[in-house]
């Protein structure tokens, strides 16, 4: 399956652009006596109202027009993984566990070494048309090559193409990897994991698909209640109800995998190491992880869900950041 990964909305403050129109009344003072004089003017007035109206009403329709237009041209992207359908309907073998190795990535990288060496890594990953040739590009070929072809029946790909390498200028070293984005021949961003291996330094194919134990709609549709690894975004929510209403007891996240897949609450007691974990996110933004859940047994909803263990923070499993 598909953090999301590695923002906030803007928004603008729009001043009042409309400017009332002062009009001027000529008089007469002969005519002050005249009733058909004192019928025009009152004429005038009740039109002079309607016009001011009219403009404060038309003030602030544009005033609100402006503002939406600046709200969707100023809300941050938000990055999304790779999923697509056949990521969803292919059957999953099972996962293998990974053992957990020390720190692969020398400490005196820098951004431009990445650049370097994870160009033509890159360019040969989002360039490639077979399983044969990505499994080339990708860390521990051994474990993920069941998933690959799982994912890739007939053993094609469809190629993203690489337009810039070079415009990555971020690059953010975290658990043993490098994490940053790339830019498709279609223009999307990408966020891409590198970790050094015994091989030369290599992308992490799991992390760039958001492969997980069991796609995330199955999941939600047929509920579980063994616990299942999963990759997905989470981000605290106080929504508390039916089989989790204490709020003095469980700690409340939503979780999805992007914006379009739908959304299930997951639960943990306060204070546990996944609680913990799940807390120090303060960006107020979802956070991409890797949670085991399960739904419980004897539910009360179907959108509620238990995290029985809290795996990796971040797509990339199998990472030590000790020296």
């Amino acid at each position: 399956m598909k953090t999301p990964s590695s923002a906030a909305l803007a928004g603008a403050e729009i001043p009042q652009s409309a400017r009332k129109k002062h009009w001027q009344a000529y008089s007469h003072s002969d005519a002050e006596s005249l009733p058909w004089e004192r019928q025009k003017r009152k004429s005038g007035s009740d039109g002079k109202r309607g016009m001011v109206g009219f403009l404060i009403g038309g003030a602030v329709l544009f005033s609100v027009m402006v503002a939406l237009v600046l709200y969707v041209l100023l809300k941050p992207a938000r990055i999304t993984p790779v999923i697509t359908s056949s990521a969803v309907q292919a059957p999953l073998p099972p996962v293998t566990e990974r053992k957990k190795v020390q720190k692969v990535l020398p400490s005196n990288w820098s951004e431009a070494d990445i650049l370097v060496e994870g160009g033509p890594v890159a360019e040969k990953f989002l360039n490639a048309t077979s399983v044969d040739e990505m499994l080339e590009c990708v860390r521990d070929p051994e474990t993920v090559e069941p998933l690959m072809r799982a994912r890739y029946p007939d053993g094609k790909v469809e190629p993203f193409g690489l337009k810039d390498f070079s415009s990555a200028t971020v690059v953010a070293f975290r658990n043993g990897a490098a994490s940053l984005m790339v830019q498709t021949r279609e223009f999307d961003s990408k966020l891409v994991n590198f970790v050094n291996t015994p091989a030369g330094i290599r992308i992490d194919w799991e992390s760039f698909v958001g492969w997980s134990e069991m796609p995330w709609n199955e999941f939600v549709e047929t509920q579980p209640t063994e616990p299942k690894k999963l990759r997905l975004l989470a981000l605290p929510t106080p929504y508390y109800n039916f089989d989790f209403k204490d709020e003095s007891k469980w700690r409340s996240y939503q979780l999805t995998l992007q914006d379009e897949m739908k959304v299930i609450y997951g639960y943990t007691p306060i204070g546990s190491e996944a609680d913990q974990k799940l807390m120090a996110n303060e960006s107020g933004l979802p956070v991409a992880v890797i949670l085991e859940l399960k739904f419980p047994k004897n539910r009360s909803s179907k959108n509620q869900v238990l995290i029985e263990n809290f795996v990796s923070e971040g797509w990339v499993e199998g990472l030590d950041d000790k020296p």
